[in-house]
């Protein structure tokens, strides 16, 4: 397994609003506006109101102790917990990116699970679709 040999990349700050993507290890994370929601939402795709997310997020990988509030849940979850469902091995959770607030709050799992963060709503002007993109996904 790659992983086995890859540490963590470095935590990056992103500008999402001046720069539309961000590489992180081997993914990358592309931001654009969207008009609406789309039928069916993957794992690899987030959609947010942008009107309530800071220009700055951060992309990091997982920390000892780390929580989220699933979407359509009200309470939080351990993320090793998440990783665990969904099948993520404890050595992948390691090097897995995530967006987080720039307080470390964590809004979206990549490829795994959306936070309740910035839910897009009846109210919401301005869809921002976040999608991950990594080396598996491209024909090489």
């Amino acid at each position: 397994s790659i992983s086995k040999k890859v540490t963590p990349p470095e935590e990056i700050r992103w500008n999402w609003q001046d720069t539309a993507s961000v590489s992180y290890g081997f993914t990358t994370i592309h931001s654009e506006i969207v008009d609406k929601l789309p039928a069916e939402i993957s794992a690899n795709e987030a959609y947010m109101d942008a009107e309530l997310l800071p220009a700055e997020l951060l992309v990091r990988n997982r920390h000892d102790g780390d929580r989220i509030i699933p979407f359509g849940r009200k309470s939080e979850v351990k993320l090793k917990k998440i990783f665990t469902d969904a099948g993520v091995s404890t050595r992948e959770s390691r090097i897995h990116p995530l967006l987080c607030l720039p307080d470390n709050k964590i809004i979206w799992v990549p490829g795994v699970r959306q936070t309740s963060f910035a839910p897009v709503s009846s109210s919401t002007k301005i869809i921002l679709k976040f999608s991950l993109v990594t080396f598996d996904s491209i024909d090489i």
